[in-house]
Formats: C-alpha cells, sequence, structure tokens
C-alpha cells in the first residue's frame, strides 16, 4: 500500500474510533479501491464478528454486509452506525434484511424470519422501526395494517388451517387480532425456548411468504441529507390510517 493509502486507511480509521471505541472493538480495513473499502468490526469480549460494511466514498454510500449479535446490542450498532454516516458525510445506507431469530430444537437449529414475526406484531419490521425503508414502503405499510388487525382465527383459516389446536395456542390470545396475537408470542419468545410453537411458527411463516399475505422489501435504505454542516435525517413519514366507514 502506497503512503497515500495508508494515510487515508489510518486517517478513516481513526474517524471510526470516533464511534465505535477500540476498546470494545477490534477494526479492521481492506482497501480494494478509492472507492471500495471493507470495513470489519470484531467485538473483543468475545471475540466474534460484529459487522461488516462495504464503504463507497465517491458515492457516498455505506452498505450493510452483515450485523449479528455481540457484546453490544444491535440497536447500539445502528446508532453508531448513524453517527459514522454523519462523520463520512454519507448520503445513504444500506442493507439486506437476512434478520432472524435462531432457536435450539432437538439438537437442531430453527430459524425464524425476524421481518415477518415483527410485522404481524407492530406492522414493521425491525429494520423498518430503526428508520431503514423499501422503495415500496408506503404501499406496505397500508396494506400490512390492514392484515394485523384481522381477527386472528379467520387470519389462520385463510391460510389454509382448518382444525385449529385452540388448547396449544390459547396462552398467546388466539381470539383476538392478529397484532395482538404476535405480540404476545412474540415477548414469549424471549423467555421460552417453546420448540412446539416455534416448528408451528415456522410452517405458519413458510404459508405467509407462499401466499404473499403480509408485503415487505428485504432491500432497504437510510437516506442522509445535510443543511449547513448539520445533519437532518430524511425518512418518510409513518402514514396515517383512516377508518372506513360504511356507505349509507
Amino acid at each position: 500500500m502506497t503512503s497515500k493509502k495508508t494515510s487515508y486507511v489510518s486517517e478513516l480509521k481513526n474517524k471510526i474510533r470516533s464511534v465505535f471505541d477500540d476498546s470494545v472493538y477490534e477494526i479492521l480495513i481492506g482497501y480494494n479501491s478509492i472507492n471500495d473499502i471493507t470495513i470489519i468490526l470484531n467485538s473483543k469480549e468475545p471475540n466474534t464478528l460484529c459487522g461488516q460494511l462495504q464503504y463507497k466514498p465517491k458515492d457516498n454510500t455505506i452498505h450493510v454486509n452483515m450485523i449479528q449479535k455481540c457484546s453490544t446490542s444491535g440497536t447500539l450498532f445502528l446508532e453508531n452506525l448513524d453517527k459514522l454516516a454523519e462523520i463520512l458525510q454519507v448520503n445513504e445506507i444500506r442493507l439486506e434484511d437476512k434478520s432472524n431469530i435462531i432457536f435450539i430444537c432437538d439438537g437442531k437449529k430453527i430459524t425464524i424470519e425476524m421481518p415477518i414475526l415483527y410485522i404481524l406484531s407492530t406492522g414493521r419490521s425491525w429494520y423498518n422501526s430503526k428508520g431503514y425503508i423499501s422503495s415500496d414502503s408506503e404501499n406496505e405499510i397500508i396494506h400490512n395494517s390492514e392484515i394485523i388487525q384481522q381477527d386472528m382465527t379467520k387470519f389462520l383459516k385463510d391460510l389454509g388451517y382448518g382444525d385449529i389446536d385452540k388448547e396449544f395456542l390459547s396462552r398467546h390470545n388466539l381470539d383476538s387480532t392478529v397484532k395482538t396475537f404476535f405480540t404476545t408470542v412474540k415477548n414469549y419468545l424471549m423467555v421460552n425456548n417453546d420448540c412446539q410453537l416455534i416448528l408451528w411458527l415456522k410452517d405458519l411463516f413458510t404459508k405467509i411468504k407462499r401466499k404473499k399475505t403480509i408485503l415487505y422489501g428485504v432491500n432497504l435504505h437510510k437516506e442522509f441529507i445535510y443543511y449547513n454542516g448539520g445533519r437532518r435525517l430524511k425518512t418518510k413519514k409513518p402514514i396515517k390510517q383512516t377508518k372506513k366507514t360504511a356507505s349509507k
């Protein structure tokens, strides 16, 4: 690496350190080209990979290749990433939502897709709640808001569930809306590794994806615009839902 590149990488690493504390993170930088720089953030204790970013200075973008749970929370990681974007004067952060929750059932890993679980319980994915949106976010919000207000029993029957095991699901507010039911389920799974429920959700989410019951884009972005050296985050405002009235 030339002295100019070495100086640039050193300066970039110092900017990253100002946000991602080097007492917590090991920062590795791969200089692929002037417009293609890989940033790897490892947790020091325990020694695990926290995230990998692709920084494109000429395009003023950061692409998040991956984020995974390490010594800090995902929320804190994204907050720090916002700060880094501001320091680097980045216009856009992009990512592909591949987030999932891993459970162990009978010695096997079972993955549950976070976007589906969060949309069914809140109307938005976890990344949506952090300001990351798809190109069709307005339509997604409207459609999903209507779905999660449906009666849960009807929702299941529309997905092809004939005889519903109410005894198995009764603890999760089955006789309620989709939103209430999945809010209960999400909170329950935070403290319980209920394999019967997890395997049922796996099957349910497969049906939801096949029938496209909810809408969600996995290619997300978050835009930044700058005024006089300051920053304002540019995100689309939530759409207010209006109640439909029956015509007389």
